[in-house]
């Protein structure tokens, strides 16, 4: 038996190659073989994921149960490979890559939403977070049927099946934590200790108290005081008035007349330092 040379072996084999003979092909055909739905479908995707990719980083600092953390974090390792996977198929078909995240699709939360999110906060951003994130999954499962539905690429229609499996999985698992919250109910603050309780009724007490024992205000404008005798000026010592002005009268509502005396005293504690005392005595003729 005669053997081939080398040479031509090789150019056999090349020849092969070429024609693809050998192989199934279903590699190099999956890339050219794409319609307007697949189009669409990683236009529109892309967004949607980089939108659910934004909720899930807030609940790595806002959130505060376990479970929203861990769910968050598996969103995020899921979804952004995807994008990467959808990018490269645009770049490849030629098509444009979406330039900013419309609110158009379903599922999507507005801006307005966004910024609410973004302010909450403990329980109640793990309330807001779930909620948000089981109409945004149920919107990108919706987006995958259409997909399944209307595709052609192979590994569009693929990544749709696994879209619409994983995403439905976590919509189950996500009502599943709002239902056991809602089970819990709402957290109610300890009643506070009863001896603060009774420090603040105490208190409040002294404050009413205060407030009903001040004098009312005469009509020109100082405050009527309890008569001459009841002025207890004996807490300060060396004490010496300075000025006292002449009694005013007036007519009262009753059209009794009064006589009032405005006093201004100066009075001088043993310490030197100063103190002035004003008050108003009513005389009654």
């Amino acid at each position: 038996m005669r053997k081939l040379p080398l040479v031509t072996a090789t150019i056999i084999a090349a020849i092969l190659a070429l024609t693809g003979c050998g192989n199934d092909g279903d590699g190099s055909q999956s890339a050219d073989q794409f319609n307007d739905a697949d189009v669409t479908f990683a236009q529109q995707m892309i967004p949607h994921h980089q939108q659910a990719i934004m909720m899930a980083q807030l609940a790595r600092e806002r959130a505060t149960s376990p479970d929203v953390k861990s769910l968050a974090a598996n969103i995020e390792q899921a979804q952004d490979p995807e994008i990467q996977t959808m990018t490269d198929w645009l770049n490849a078909w030629g098509e444009e890559l979406p330039e900013d995240m419309s609110t158009d699709m379903p599922g999507m939360m507005s801006e307005e939403e966004m910024v609410e999110m973004e302010a909450a906060s403990g329980a109640a951003f793990d309330q807001m977070f779930l909620t948000m994130m089981i109409e945004h999954h149920e919107g990108a499962v919706e987006m995958a049927q259409t997909q399944q539905a209307d595709g052609e690429n192979p590994d569009a229609i693929a990544l749709a099946d696994k879209i619409e499996a994983d995403q439905t999985t976590e919509i189950t698992t996500m009502k599943n934590l709002l239902d056991s919250r809602t089970e819990r109910g709402p957290v109610v603050a300890p009643p506070p200790p009863p001896d603060l309780v009774e420090a603040r009724n105490a208190a409040g007490s002294a404050s009413h108290k205060r407030r009903t024992r001040q004098p009312p205000r005469s009509p020109h404008g100082a405050r009527a005081s309890m008569p001459a005798q009841d002025l207890r000026m004996s807490r300060a010592k060396d004490v010496e008035p300075i000025a006292v002005e002449l009694p005013r009268s007036f007519t009262s509502r009753r059209g009794v007349r009064r006589q009032v005396f405005l006093i201004s005293i100066a009075a001088s504690a043993t310490q030197g330092v100063p103190t002035e005392v004003h008050g108003a005595v009513v005389a009654v003729p």
